[in-house]
């Protein structure tokens, strides 16, 4: 994991380096950014120290692997509490099914039903489900756990 992480993180800065020559460095300097990308490596390759040194090639997959682990491993415990919640209590279990499948299913001329792929923004259309996750949530917070 180290190697891909630590590959992942010399092709960000090459692609600056190849950015910066492209656009002139003094115009990468003004936009206060050396990307116009915005994710969470970005944001720590512009980072600086009190003293405006940037992370060390070390310290930057040191935050990207707690990152990870610790984004995989409560997304993980969140699931399991919601999961046993709702094999406690199958009523709700069906009504969840069934809202997601009310949510993702379109007909279609040829089958009669093809079903869409979840997406981020569905999430509103989701309340019973949203309703489970919260309550997982209050109950068994995943980060006492971590």
């Amino acid at each position: 994991l180290d190697d891909i992480v630590y590959r992942i993180i010399d092709d960000r800065k090459a692609q600056m380096a190849d950015q910066q020559q492209q656009q002139g460095s003094a115009a990468a300097i003004a936009a206060g950014r050396s990307s116009s990308r915005s994710d969470l490596l970005q944001a720590l390759l512009d980072s600086t120290d009190e003293s405006f040194q940037p992370m060390s090639r070390s310290a930057l997959r040191d935050e990207l692997m707690t990152l990870l682990v610790a984004g995989q491993e409560t997304s993980a415990i969140l699931l399991g509490w919601a999961a046993a919640l709702l094999a406690h209590n199958p009523k709700v279990q069906a009504a969840a099914a069934a809202e997601v499948q009310q949510v993702l299913a379109q007909p279609s001329s040829s089958s009669g039903c093809r079903h869409m792929t979840p997406a981020p923004g569905m999430i509103s259309q989701l309340p019973c489900v949203t309703a489970v996750v919260l309550e997982a949530l209050r109950l068994y917070s995943p980060t006492y756990m971590v």
